[in-house]
């Protein structure tokens, strides 16, 4: 990532996995490495892609007469075809799953705002807060905002995952009522739902609730403390010792393993990240300055 102004910047979407494991967001946005397997990554991230541009799609279709389902799902298959070919074919019947669980009230609210990026200098604390909410509506009573994930996971692992990720809503939440108030507004009452749309079993769909006063505070609080880590840890080239678990999960990606099996004829990957578990205990993982752009 590239300073602006000195500032570094810190995206909502990191804070989730430097929250739940440092490991996880060291390899991840320090290191900036990806999956060995393309395959196994990109396809369902492409998926995923498609389903929001169905989303969008349909939420700003020029014509409020004009049926949203059949407009989702032209968009989201015409995007799966234009990045994965014949390949999307086999997707098609999980799109088509995950838009059916967008809630009907939301093709009936005024025109949204999609891919607004927000951005919140905070020189008292050397960061820039990034982030840009799936969509969000100005409303009679206010702001909604509303935040979607994909998942094909069983219902277990889908809602350990919604606990994960529905604190990025939350964030999102104090960044716009940051926003207003550079803008020297007024924060009018902000509402948020966190949807999580499976293309298979159920959806696990969040109510829209009120952020009161009292919560954004204490989130903008969690943000800066958060921020304030990561910013130290970018800096100091150190972080806190993984979880052994966490170093397992990532064991597919293109991390120590590579370097150091070359070297290490017979071992595999799992020995290595084991062994490398047990050579840190103890000790700091060291960090490479962050200077790529996202």
């Amino acid at each position: 990532m590239t300073p602006t102004n000195d500032l570094t910047p810190i995206r909502i979407t990191e804070l989730a996995d430097y929250a739940n494991d440092r490991r996880t967001w060291y390899y991840k946005w320090v290191l900036r490495l990806r999956a060995k397997d393309a395959r196994r990554e990109t396809a369902p991230l492409i998926s995923g892609t498609a389903i929001h541009f169905g989303i969008e799609a349909a939420l700003l279709r020029a014509d409020p007469a004009i049926d949203p389902h059949s407009v989702s799902r032209a968009a989201a298959y015409l995007k799966l075809g234009a990045e994965l070919g014949e390949g999307g074919e086999k997707y098609k019947p999980g799109v088509d799953r995950a838009l059916s669980g967008v809630p009907e009230r939301l093709f009936d609210l005024p025109l949204p705002q999609t891919e607004m990026e927000l951005r919140i200098p905070r020189p008292d604390l050397g960061v820039e807060f990034v982030g840009r909410p799936d969509v969000w509506f100005r409303t009679e009573d206010g702001v909604e905002i509303y935040e979607f994930k994909t998942s094909s996971s069983d219902e277990a692992v889908k809602h350990e995952r919604y606990e994960k990720w529905s604190m990025q809503a939350r964030y999102l939440a104090v960044l716009l009522d940051w926003q207003f108030r550079l803008q020297g507004e007024p924060t009018p009452p902000i509402y948020i739902s966190y949807i999580m749309l499976s293309t298979r079993g159920k959806h696990v769909i969040g109510r829209l609730k009120l952020v009161t006063r009292a919560q954004l505070d204490l989130y903008a609080e969690m943000l800066e403390g958060w921020a304030g880590e990561m910013r130290a840890a970018v800096l100091s080239g150190k972080l806190p010792l993984p979880t052994y678990s966490a170093l397992m999960e990532w064991s597919e990606y293109k991390a120590i393993e590579e370097a150091r099996l070359a070297a290490l004829p017979g071992m595999t990957a799992d020995d290595v990240i084991a062994d490398d578990f047990e050579q840190r205990r103890g000790h700091d993982v060291p960090v490479e300055p962050r200077t790529e752009t996202d």
